[in-house]
């Protein structure tokens, strides 16, 4: 039994006769005879009794033709949902962010996924590198935004945000020279860091190890909230993409500013993984992604060429002792 031998019976018993149905449906009389023949032979009863002026519904062809009915109605809407959904994003589509991104980066996406699709379930998860990665790979989340990814044949990558990664400090701390600390003058700085197992601190470490220096971490936090708490407080400095303080320098908080003598890129990537095909919900998502970052961007978040400077006074704070403790 075939949709096609359902549809040629609901036509023949409204028409009242093979002729008739024929010409509507634009078939052979012999296929629809055919067809007609099929069905009953699969049901093993006669549903059809031919006269000079048609066809009359035997009781069992009265039964059928309901069921036929119901289920060419329950087809059609299948077909009109299943259209629907190609159209309009629906079902559940997550993503996950750095705490570096997320909060200025993550409420206006919501706001804007919410407003123009109802109907979809959107989850975020806020982590670091290792645990974001992991809920990649297991299918937790269907999108990821972490910073330098390198490159993998299973991940799909777009960067989204060129940025650089600057001396971050407080009116409370002194600032260096105009054109930023030389490597000697950062070394002797107190750090407060990640630990390193994250790419920011791996990063700095490196591009230090070449040119034979140190870092001195004065602290290791993991908490990114945290170490700008304390960067403000003045316990020590930071060395931090300019994304992650947007909001601090905007209030004027914090000041940023460029490490000459390093190369320290930091761009923002959005991640997927490359088997897994995007729904249309997830596609909308990820477009809204891409446009708020270039929103942002305008409005001066990541790396521009001109950084932000110290405000006047930075240079009064007080001294921080290099003292390990």
């Amino acid at each position: 039994m075939d949709v096609r031998q359902l549809r040629y019976f609901i036509s023949i018993a409204q028409l009242g006769g093979f002729v008739k149905a024929a010409s509507e449906l634009r078939v052979a009389q012999s296929a629809l005879s055919y067809q007609i023949g099929r069905l009953e032979d699969e049901l093993q009863v006669k549903l059809l009794v031919r006269h000079r002026l048609g066809v009359t519904l035997t009781e069992a062809g009265r039964a059928v033709l309901e069921h036929a009915h119901s289920v060419m109605r329950e087809l059609n809407e299948l077909r009109m949902d299943a259209t629907s959904r190609a159209r309009y994003p629906s079902g559940q589509v997550s993503f996950a962010a750095p705490p570096s991104v997320a909060r200025v980066l993550v409420p206006q996406v919501i706001e804007r996924f919410r407003q123009l699709y109802p109907d979809v379930r959107l989850s975020m998860r806020e982590g670091y590198t290792a645990p974001i990665h992991e809920w990649l790979w297991q299918g937790q989340v269907d999108l990821a935004l972490l910073y330098d990814v390198d490159e993998m044949p299973q991940l799909e990558t777009m960067a989204l945000l060129p940025d650089r990664m600057y001396l971050i400090g407080s009116r409370r701390l002194p600032s260096p020279s105009r054109g930023g600390p030389s490597v000697a003058e950062l070394c002797d700085m107190p750090l407060v860091m990640t630990s390193t197992g994250y790419g920011w601190r791996r990063r700095l470490e490196k591009a230090l190890a070449d040119r034979d220096a140190r870092p001195y971490v004065r602290a290791e936090v993991e908490s990114l909230a945290v170490i700008k708490e304390l960067v403000i407080r003045g316990f020590g400095y930071s060395v931090l993409p300019k994304s992650a303080v947007h909001a601090e320098l905007v209030r004027g908080d914090l000041w940023a500013m460029p490490i000459p003598e390093l190369e320290l890129p930091a761009t923002l990537m959005l991640l997927k993984v490359a088997q897994r095909p995007l729904s249309l919900a997830c596609g909308e998502l990820q477009r809204l992604l891409v446009e708020e970052v270039a929103k942002l961007a305008r409005e001066g978040w990541g790396h521009r060429d001109e950084p932000a400077r110290p405000r006047r006074g930075a240079r009064n704070g007080r001294q921080i002792s290099r003292t390990r403790s």
